[in-house]
């Protein structure tokens, strides 16, 4: 049973509410039946990068020694871990060397008892922020230095820990007619979404549609998606390829000669935001989707990354002043999305719909 301030949510209670919301769902998109779901592609999505990441974090976790490039490298990968701003406290974080020592408070031999356990979780939020989960603006960043504590013990404690977002488990909570209890500290928010996504875990229609698998990872994954989304995305269909005959052969590498006009880039100032980039975080993650060329390069990658004129490069006149803060820095892939889409789309649009169909 989980706690709900002054009532208890008992299984039964859950579970009829749960049935509810899944045929909710089903007549809203017009499925066959519950099962189908169950499977849907972005909640089977979601589900499986949880999986595979909180594994390989768990690994590392409890390995010899802390390997801080190689968490990067793993919570850049895990979508529970956020989005491109939470990268970008994580890399402010763990370029800091305390950042290891932080991590393995939390970790080592984490207490059983409720009100240990929130002090480790309070004691290393507060670290968190600290070291580096700071707002533009300089404000503490919370919210981020929770969810990454909520990553790090959901690995580790996949029976007792979700990753947290404390907006997603009020919104799935009130899906089963309950408000979660309100908490004095961070630590305690995170413990009573733990119970109370156990205690759905528990329900028999739960246990009935995902019977394998890490139940609160699985559950996670479905809160992260929301109480009330969008039907789920499928697929497109695509053409059969038809090899080519020999009628059907064309020949390229011919000459010839063309005359082009090209607007002039000033390196100078690319190379600066480059720069600047580089010192924030030396692994260079695309601003849209965290991609490291030196991450999944190596040294071959390193220090590579594309700069993004956020006003369009064909739309600027002659002599047009611009400053290190009008470029982002993206990966190929991205840029070439950025430019697909038009002269209007930003980074934070293009993040969205990445988002979206994840």
């Amino acid at each position: 049973m989980a706690k709900q301030g002054n009532h208890i949510a008992t299984e039964r209670s859950l579970d009829t509410e749960f049935k509810r919301w899944l045929e909710r769902l089903r007549r809203k998109w017009r499925f066959s039946s519950v099962a189908d779901v169950a499977k849907s592609p972005d909640w089977q999505n979601e589900i499986g990068n949880r999986v595979f990441s909180y594994r390989k974090v768990a690994e590392q976790l409890n390995g010899p020694r802390i390997d801080k490039e190689e968490i990067r490298h793993l919570l850049n990968e895990c979508w529970a871990a956020g989005g491109r701003f939470d990268a970008i406290r994580l890399g402010q974080f763990l370029n800091d060397r305390r950042s290891t020592t932080a991590i393995a408070r939390l970790v080592r031999a984490f207490p059983r008892r409720e009100n240990k356990a929130v002090a480790r979780i309070d004691d290393f939020v507060r670290r968190a922020v600290s070291l580096g989960y700071k707002t533009p603006s300089g404000g503490n960043d919370f919210a981020g230095a929770a969810l990454l504590a909520s990553v790090l013990l959901t690995s580790l404690e996949p029976k007792r820990f979700v990753d947290f977002r404390k907006r997603h488990w009020s919104a799935m909570a009130k899906v089963f007619g309950y408000r979660l209890p309100e908490a004095e500290s961070t630590g305690e928010a995170m413990v009573r979404a733990g119970e109370f996504a156990h205690a759905v875990c528990q329900t028999k229609t739960f246990r009935q549609y995902w019977p394998d698998r890490e139940p609160l990872w699985v559950l996670s994954g479905i809160c992260w998606v929301g109480p009330d989304p969008d039907k789920p995305h499928k697929p497109k269909e695509q053409p059969p390829f038809f090899p080519p005959s020999e009628n059907d052969l064309m020949e390229e590498g011919g000459e010839t000669k063309k005359t082009v006009q090209v607007r002039i880039r000033n390196r100078k100032v690319v190379r600066l935001a480059k720069d600047s980039a580089w010192r924030r975080d030396r692994l260079l993650p695309c601003d849209v989707c965290g991609f490291s060329f030196a991450k999944a390069f190596g040294k071959l990658g390193k220090g590579f990354i594309e700069a993004h004129h956020r006003k369009p490069f064909s739309t600027l006149k002659r002599n047009h002043p611009i400053r290190e803060e009008d470029l982002d820095m993206v990966c190929a892939n991205c840029h070439r999305m950025l430019t697909r889409a038009g002269e209007t789309m930003s980074v934070q649009e293009l993040e969205k719909i990445l988002d979206a169909n994840r």
